[in-house]
């Protein structure tokens, strides 16, 4: 894979899912990652600091990862953003409501999610080089 280089939050309630999210971003896509369990937290540090994709997990602790859809669609926060799921029934027109370009991918397809990690650092890193000018 290309070197993008970027920052991820990776928002789920799972420490070992966590780790091994972040190991792979760090080896395979060569960016950053910070881990946090639960919307709210994901939430403070969107507000608090500048990433450049999300990752998050559909079930958490009643909390759901389109809950955390809802509140960036509301506060127009624009990132790309993937919904990592175990639920194999879980598709994005599962939220037809939902106005908001996300990705949804299977918990069991981690190299899959690795291409798709990379492929949004770069375009997002082109977008934002692009609206800053040289």
């Amino acid at each position: 894979m290309n070197n993008p280089t970027g920052r991820v939050l990776v928002v789920d309630d799972d420490s070992n899912i966590q780790w091994l999210l972040k190991e792979n971003l760090k080896t395979t896509v060569k960016c950053s990652a910070v881990c946090v369990g639960s919307v709210t937290e994901a939430y403070q540090h969107l507000r608090e600091e500048r990433f450049d994709l999300i990752i998050c997990d559909f079930q958490m602790n009643g909390e759901t990862g389109a809950n955390l859809l809802e509140r960036l669609i509301a506060d127009e926060i624009r990132l790309p953003f993937i919904l990592y799921t175990g639920n194999p029934t879980i598709r994005r027109d599962s939220f037809p409501h939902l106005d908001y370009a996300f990705t949804v991918i299977q918990k069991t397809d981690l190299d899959d999610l690795m291409v798709q990690v990379s492929g949004a650092l770069s375009s997002r890193k082109i977008a934002v080089q692009t609206r800053e000018g040289p």
